[in-house]
């Protein structure tokens, strides 16, 4: 008999202690944390974070009973009532934060019918990567990234030794900035800062070109920037410019030409001046 009754307390458990959920959520945005029940009069819900059994949201006698609520929690909770009525104690939270992370037990009793259910929801909080970016100090290229959860990594391709030094903000929010030394040999720099949940990577590519200018001077000579951005890829196209300049044989050619044409000029004067001396001279005379 004693292990029918044994048998009966597991089955119990079992139907009164669902398995852990995972949740994940979005640094500041909300976020929902499922608990279903059977619907039933005079639901008591109770809403804790383990294992410091904090007080996240409470509700017995048809009202959210908020007198104990944790001041961390205070006006980012809500529980809805039409769910309440449907057998939903599904828990909204509002701006998640970091040290919202960790292990949720909703606990809902009824008393028609007599029904007790507990469950239990690991929240993960992840704030994603947003942004890459690299600067160039003399010979050392920076990638930069910032307001990050959990810790990121940073690869370079090419893979390459470099220092990396992560900071953590007072919201929890991870910060780093990793540096590698230029190589001539080397045209493109990749940066990559990824997490579990998101990646972003910045990309420099330096490349050495000539470029005709219709209009060229001296202080138009040198280095230019040319930024492209996606969704997940910034890339940074830096180019040498190097004016066009004429070879011997070009240089040699345009004098030609040049001497060509003075030429013409002088020898189609000279032609049209003494056409104009031999030319005859008439003299009309009139007798009055």
């Amino acid at each position: 008999m004693m292990w029918l009754f044994s048998l009966f307390c597991l089955v119990l458990l079992t139907c009164c202690v669902s398995k852990d959920v995972k949740v994940s959520c979005v640094f500041r945005e909300s976020c929902v944390l499922p608990c279903p029940f059977t619907p039933g009069t005079s639901p008591l819900i109770h809403w804790t974070k383990e294992p410091e059994d904090i007080p996240v949201h409470n509700y017995y006698k048809n009202q959210h009973q908020l007198h104990f609520q944790h001041e961390s929690y205070r006006d980012r909770t809500t529980l809805s009532d039409q769910g309440i009525r449907t057998g939903d104690a599904s828990l909204q939270l509002h701006k998640v934060n970091v040290s919202d992370e960790g292990k949720y037990e909703c606990y809902v009793s009824t008393v028609k019918p007599d029904n007790v259910k507990q469950s239990s929801v690991n929240l993960k909080v992840y704030a994603p990567v947003l942004e890459v970016s690299l600067e160039q100090q003399e010979q050392q290229l920076l990638c930069r990234s910032e307001g990050i959860y959990p810790e990121p990594s940073v690869v370079w391709t090419p893979s390459t030794e470099h220092n990396t030094r992560v900071t953590k903000s007072e919201q929890g929010l991870f910060s780093v900035v990793s540096s590698v030394t230029l190589s001539d040999s080397e045209d493109k720099y990749i940066c990559n800062v990824s997490t579990a949940h998101s990646w972003r990577r910045a990309v420099l590519k330096v490349k050495e070109l000539t470029y005709e200018l219709d209009i060229w001077s001296s202080d138009q000579d040198g280095l230019y920037t040319c930024l492209k951005q996606t969704d997940t890829e910034s890339v940074i196209l830096r180019l040498q410019v190097k004016p066009q300049h004429f070879t011997l044989v070009e240089v040699v050619c345009v004098v030609l030409v040049l001497f060509l044409v003075i030429l013409i000029l002088l020898v189609s004067f000279f032609i049209h001046h003494r056409h104009k001396v031999n030319s005859p001279t008439f003299v009309s005379h009139c007798n009055l």
